[in-house]
Formats: structure tokens, C-alpha cells, sequence
């Protein structure tokens, strides 16, 4: 986040190859000699290569957004909730095909996909104008992917180009808190898998669930960047008259 000076296609470059890790995981606890003889080295590895790593970085300044504190709770509440349903919508969908290694494979880096190229979209077309297409677009295809199923390859391709918008805004709300931005998606994403892992069961893979999940992820968002948007034009505003300024 602090390299990517508020850019969000480094994000989502950096967090898109975890959803490549999620499908292999499973799929590798099974080798023994794996999770007993490589993994370990392989993490031992990584801890030495942080230790050894230069403690400072070539972090790009960003000034924070100026909001105000209503519309940075919105927006932190916003940004938060959309994570927890893009999370949530992950284990919903129960589409036959998902049971066949290549095309589930296929899937997955459908994910990848809207993880590593939605920063860069965003970055080109605007967060908020790109958003409100490529969610309006998702939540139509996943609406006919219970009929057409695969449709829900262009659908989860769309549906989670958020990623790296969510991180981004979180980031430049808060800048001087990269950490605990970051730490906040991480949260979210736990607690959107916590109903499966409990054991609980859906009601939500059909036509209207799939469409009502989506859509109140989209209007989360949405509405997390028109806060950014409006708090921007009143500081621009508030700056332009003589003797006022925005809210702190």
C-alpha cells in the first residue's frame, strides 16, 4: 500500500495470487511430504528473507483524504462491509461444474483475474464510474447463471475487481495506518467465511440470492465512493472561499 502511493493496481497484483493458494491448498494437504518437508523449509525461508530485508521502503507520499469524520466511518463501514459480502458470496456459490478439477481451476483464475486486472481498470476508467459498471454487470450474470452457468466465469471476474479498490480507498482515507487498513479487509474476509465454517447453511444460491447479495455489495460500495467523491468537492469547495475549511 505505502509503494503503491495510492495507486490500486500494485494492490491487487500483490493479493490476487492468494486466490491461486486457496484452490491449491486443499488440494495439496494430501501430500505428506509436502506439508511436512517443503512447506516448513519454504516458511523458514520467507522469515530469514524478512529478517535480512531492509526495514525501511520507498513508501510514495499520500495526503489523506479530506473527509470528514461522518463521511470516514461511512466510508470505513462501507468498504468493510463490501469485503465481508465478497467473502460471503464465495461460499454460496455451489455450481455443479465446481466439482470438476479443470473447470474449477478455470474459475479460480477467473478470481485471479478480476483481482490483478480490476486495480488497473479502476486506475484508467475511475473507481466510481468503473465500480458501477463492472458490479451492475456481475450481479446481472450471476442473476442468469442459475440457468446459464457459465456465466458465472464472467461473473466472478467482475465481482471481484473490487478487491483492490476497497484496500486502495481504505488506505488513502488513513495513509499514516497502512497496517491497520490492510488488517481491516483481512477481518472482513474472516468473518464473511465464519457462517460456512460454522456449518451454517445458505438460502442464497438462486436466482434473487445471488442477485441480492451482489447488489448490496455493489450499493456498499458504491456508496463508499460517492462519500470519497463528496468529501473531495467540499474540501475543493471549502478551499475556494476565503476564510473556511473542511471539517477535520
Amino acid at each position: 500500500l505505502e509503494r503503491s502511493g495510492g495507486i490500486a493496481a500494485p494492490v491487487g497484483h500483490f493479493v490476487a495470487p492468494g486466490a491461486i493458494g486457496i484452490f491449491l491448498g486443499p488440494r495439496l494437504a494430501g501430500f505428506g511430504w509436502l506439508t511436512r518437508g517443503v512447506l516448513p523449509v519454504c516458511l523458514l525461508l520467507l522469515a530469514a528473507g524478512l529478517l535480512l530485508a531492509p526495514k525501511k521502503i520507498s513508501a510514495k507520499p499520500v495526503s489523506a483524504l479530506p473527509l470528514t469524520r461522518l463521511r470516514l466511518a461511512g466510508l470505513m463501514g462501507c468498504m468493510f462491509l463490501t469485503v465481508l459480502l465478497r467473502s460471503y458470496m464465495g461460499t454460496v456459490l455451489r455450481y455443479a461444474f465446481l466439482s470438476e478439477t479443470v473447470l474449477a481451476l478455470l474459475f479460480t483464475l477467473g478470481i485471479f483475474a478480476g483481482k490483478f486486472f480490476g486495480g488497473i481498470l479502476a486506475d484508467r476508467f475511475g473507481a466510481l464510474r468503473f465500480s458501477a459498471i463492472a458490479q451492475s454487470a456481475a450481479t446481472v450474470l450471476f442473476i442468469l447463471s442459475i440457468r446459464l452457468p457459465w456465466l458465472a466465469f464472467g461473473g466472478i471476474f467482475l465481482f471481484n475487481t473490487t478487491m483492490a479498490i476497497t484496500a486502495t480507498e481504505l488506505y488513502r482515507a488513513l495513509p499514516r495506518f497502512p497496517g491497520t487498513m490492510f488488517g481491516l479487509t483481512t477481518l472482513a474476509l474472516f468473518l464473511g467465511v465464519l457462517p460456512r465454517l460454522l456449518g451454517a447453511e445458505n438460502l442464497f444460491f438462486n436466482w434473487w440470492g445471488l442477485g441480492l447479495l451482489s447488489l448490496i455489495s455493489t450499493a456498499l460500495l458504491l456508496g463508499g465512493l460517492i462519500l470519497v467523491k463528496g468529501g473531495i468537492a467540499d474540501a475543493a469547495v471549502a478551499g475556494a472561499v476565503t476564510g473556511t475549511d473542511a471539517d477535520p
